[in-house]
């Protein structure tokens, strides 16, 4: 059997600002409770979002920056007439970002998705999706 590949991309650290009465609390409890923003015609949302805790005693939060449609269509085959038609398929995801934000270092390292969800984009939505849930 082949070996797997891993997905790789370009990861880029940052620091999460916080401002006004926004503790380090709040905006982990915002990241496991948020439900979206619709930001033009895609949705926003985090996704598959763990707390976790260093060997070192260091907090984290695990997850990902999802970028879906709203009412996506999709192309499904029909065996039995041997034709292809379109489906409307519900929230379908278009681009998920990896990210992890270290609470103690008010850091985050996310992953560049190319033509998807770029850097510029990744930082940009983020603010907004945790901005919606206050």
């Amino acid at each position: 059997m082949p070996a797997r590949r891993k997905r790789r991309g370009r990861y880029y650290l940052a620091r999460v600002r916080k401002g006004g009465l926004l503790s380090d609390e709040k905006l982990r409890d915002a990241l496991l409770k948020t439900t979206g923003v619709v930001i033009g015609a895609d949705g926003w949302t985090f996704t598959d979002v763990v707390p976790g805790r260093l060997e070192t005693g260091e907090e984290y939060v695990f997850g990902y920056l999802t970028r879906y449609e709203p009412r996506g269509v999709v192309r499904v085959l029909d065996r039995r007439h041997h034709s292809t038609g379109e489906q409307i398929a519900r929230e379908l995801v278009i681009a998920l970002s990896p990210f992890v934000y270290i609470p103690s270092q008010s850091g985050i390292a996310y992953m560049h998705v190319w033509d998807l969800l770029e850097r510029s984009v990744f930082v940009s939505h983020f603010g907004k999706v945790l901005a919606e849930f206050f």
